[in-house]
């Protein structure tokens, strides 16, 4: 072999080993500490993440209060619940008589019927009325017309089912006279009927009242095992990332929003295993005094 030869094998010799690459170790540990990293970043992205789905979803529900007060001022009464076949519109009985069945859902206020006096569907059973989000004109409206928490849930809409037992809230503008609901087979709902509240409010043989109560802790009516936070002319609330799914299972106070009563809980967020510990719903409402003084405010009320 020349020297000339043996020069050039030596140049290819030493090309090859720098065209070698790395060896399945090295790519190994480049993926292993790439893959640590990774866990770091995600472990720490994790709890931002659960944040965003709480502040989202509490955004949402204050955009529905909202939507429900714009709506009081419009039609000077507070939109029924929507029900899971009433495609996010509200939802009204057919039946005037309070201690009869709904009869036939129906979807806008007939005269002569109990959707006329604001019976709502979901009177009856507290907690399975949704925010009417396609009454409304919500944004992010589900297929079935509902509005979504950030966990894919309808978010739920509770108004007071108190019936006026007096004569002083009748409504001008649907014709209905004082007397058709002075109680009786015909009563009206307040709250939930044109002109209730106006009626109810400055015509006082009784006050408006709300059958609707917020505590801090599970409670009887009224709060009674635990504090008041308020008397609400609505409340529209959400049950949070668990729902009835373990783990964890639902707290006692999670448990008092899932029942049929009209008492719902709401305190400070806690990941807390002791028992009663564990709480992520979140519940906004709007008291029977502010929503009139929004109204007078905007020039609804006198």
């Amino acid at each position: 072999m020349t020297q000339k030869t043996f020069t050039a094998a030596r140049e290819r010799s030493f090309a090859k080993g720098r065209q070698r690459g790395f060896s399945l170790i090295e790519i190994a540990l480049v993926l292993v500490i790439a893959g640590l990293a990774l866990g770091a970043g995600m472990a720490a992205l994790g709890p931002q993440l659960i944040n965003k789905k709480f502040s989202d979803t509490l955004r949402q529900m204050q955009d529905a209060s909202d939507a429900v007060l714009a709506f009081a001022m419009v039609n000077r009464r507070l939109p029924c619940p929507a029900t899971a076949t009433s495609a996010g519109r509200e939802s009204f009985c057919t039946n005037p008589n309070p201690g009869a069945g709904c009869g036939a859902e129906v979807f806008a206020p007939a005269t002569g019927q109990g959707s006329e006096r604001g019976r709502c569907f979901t009177t009856a059973t507290a907690n399975t009325g949704f925010v009417p989000a396609a009454t409304l004109g919500l944004p992010g409206q589900s297929a079935n017309g509902l509005a979504l928490d950030a966990w894919a849930r309808p978010l739920r809409y509770m108004v007071p089912t108190t019936l006026n037992t007096t004569t002083n809230n009748g409504s001008v503008t649907l014709a209905i006279t004082p007397a058709t609901c002075a109680g009786g087979v015909a009563s009206c709902y307040p709250f939930t009927h044109a002109d209730g509240i106006r009626n109810r409010y400055y015509n006082p043989v009784a006050a408006p009242v709300s059958d609707i109560f917020v505590c801090d802790s599970i409670g009887a009516a009224a709060c009674a095992g635990g504090r008041q936070l308020a008397n609400p002319a609505y409340a529209v609330y959400s049950y949070g990332a668990n729902l009835n799914a373990a783990p964890p299972a639902l707290s006692v106070d999670e448990t008092a929003n899932t029942n049929n009563d009209r008492v719902l809980v709401s305190r400070p967020r806690s990941e807390s295993t002791a028992p009663n510990g564990y709480f992520d719903d979140l519940v906004v409402w709007l008291t029977i005094e502010q929503l009139i003084q929004r109204m007078q405010g905007n020039g609804v009320l006198p």
